[in-house]
């Protein structure tokens, strides 16, 4: 008798330190499986000064303050900045058709950039700095 009680709370204890094992796995894995993000997440955030060259090429296709004059490429002022951050990121990881397209560059020549080309030459901070700098281009234009 003593060692069917035995057996049978030894049974309970390893079903029990079975599934607080699996528990805490699975716990350990979700907390691991960031989203896929890009690089530079821990660098310091971006300034605005150091964003402006940033901006002047977004603009180059998508318009001044974001608003695009192009069928070929939407308006992106006021888009909420996650959103754009979103794009960016599935353009980085090619997850997102990359679009090239022609824009006029400073000297009048025509040139060709993709979006992949662009998204994988940011880091994180500059992309929710740009984000961040085109949300906000609508309410800006609007004042002026």
């Amino acid at each position: 008798m003593q060692l069917k009680e035995s057996i049978e709370g030894l049974d309970m204890n390893f079903r029990s330190w079975c599934v607080a094992s699996i528990s805490c796995f699975l716990f350990t894995v979700a907390q691991a499986q960031e989203q896929p993000s890009l690089p530079g997440k821990d660098l310091e955030p971006v300034s605005v000064e150091s964003v402006q060259p940033l901006v002047e090429i977004c603009e180059q296709c998508h318009g001044p303050g974001g608003q695009s004059e192009r069928d070929d490429v939407p308006s992106i002022a006021g888009t909420p900045a996650e959103e754009i951050l979103a794009q960016l990121e599935r353009f980085y990881y090619y997850e997102r058709h990359c679009p090239s397209v022609d824009y006029e560059g400073p000297n009048g020549q025509v040139n060709r950039q993709s979006m992949c080309d662009i998204t994988n030459a940011l880091d994180k901070q500059e992309a929710l700095a740009l984000g961040s700098h085109f949300e906000h281009a609508r309410d800006a234009a609007s004042q002026e």
